[in-house]
């Protein structure tokens, strides 16, 4: 099924601080019904109350304002708690049939899907960067928050960068805290959130394209990578996925479907980029001397190896 990461992006745009397309938030405990809200309050939309998401110094407050300035409390910060919610129907614009309000359900649900591919899971701030920077995430694809206390508790739609260089780190846009690139004015507005998460990057694949047919035959097999003196092997799949371990393969050893780590292949002007889910390593190959040999760079920095294929 065709996405449409440009739509998302609309839609994001235009509800990133107010209550999402089908009338309602959702607090902790329940939905929050607007049109409900509206009649409790005396707030009609006819006497140009609108329903927003407005900062509070705290956090933020959810709020019938007008024009003027004068607000109705509709919901306090306290129990706030829209981010799955916005995020669902931010996906849902963009052509994906979701709908959760737990954000550990949300990333769960994702993972499952045949169209994603799970770049990155439960990763360090410094390899979630590598990711982002890697152009294999895209806008409109998903971050999870996974916390120290072992639960994921916030989940955002990834927005791309304003500047296009290594400069701008990246954005997000989410609720709750509301957050839209050039629009929002917090000070975390970076995919990062400047706090100490583990990162879980999702990319719905839909519109990646298709490895040309040679270069699945050239990769496809065992490969013996090294890196600073130390060994590993991968086996790569015909449709781009590859697994890595430390055991040597023979040439009996069947195809590796379980290993120390998984990854996802990418083809680009590059090279082809590996992202390694568990680790967070973002490896770029390209050829060397012949098909059997590539040479690599590993995270973005001056480490680089040797990939040779064995059989």
């Amino acid at each position: 099924m065709a996405i449409n990461r440009a739509a998302a992006f609309d839609f994001a745009k235009r509800f990133w601080n107010r209550p999402c397309d089908d009338g309602i938030f959702w607090t902790a405990d329940a939905p929050v019904s607007i049109a409900q809200k509206r009649r409790e309050l005396r707030a009609p939309e006819s006497d140009g109350w609108e329903a927003l998401f407005i900062p509070n110094g705290e956090g933020e407050d959810a709020v019938f304002q007008k024009p003027s300035g004068d607000t109705k409390l509709i919901q306090g910060w306290k129990g706030l708690d829209d981010c799955a919610h916005y995020l669902c129907r931010c996906l849902h614009a963009e052509g994906i049939v979701v709908n959760r309000v737990s954000v550990g359900e949300l990333v769960r649900d994702q993972q499952a899907r045949s169209d994603t591919k799970t770049l990155g899971e439960k990763v360090a701030k410094d390899k979630g960067q590598l990711i982002v920077n890697s152009g294999v995430f895209k806008k409109g694809d998903m971050i999870g928050y996974f916390e120290k206390k072992g639960v994921y508790g916030h989940s955002a739609m990834y927005a791309g960068k304003l500047n296009d260089d290594d400069s701008d780190v990246g954005r997000i846009t989410c609720h709750s805290v509301c957050r839209f690139p050039g629009l929002s004015d917090n000070s975390d507005n970076s995919w990062d959130l400047g706090q100490d998460y583990r990162y879980t990057f999702i990319h719905f694949s839909n519109d990646d394209p298709h490895a040309a047919s040679s270069l699945t035959g050239v990769l496809t097999g065992w490969w013996r990578v090294e890196f600073s003196g130390k060994t590993k092997f991968y086996f790569i799949h015909k449709d781009g996925r590859a697994h890595s371990t430390r055991r040597a393969p023979t040439e009996k050893t069947p195809e590796l479907h379980v290993g120390d780590d998984s990854a996802y292949s990418f083809e680009g002007p590059d090279g082809i980029t590996f992202t390694w889910r568990l680790s967070g390593d973002v490896e770029v190959w390209s050829k060397g001397e012949d098909d059997r040999e590539f040479d690599i760079q590993l995270n973005d920095d001056d480490s680089t190896g040797k990939a040779t294929k064995l059989f």
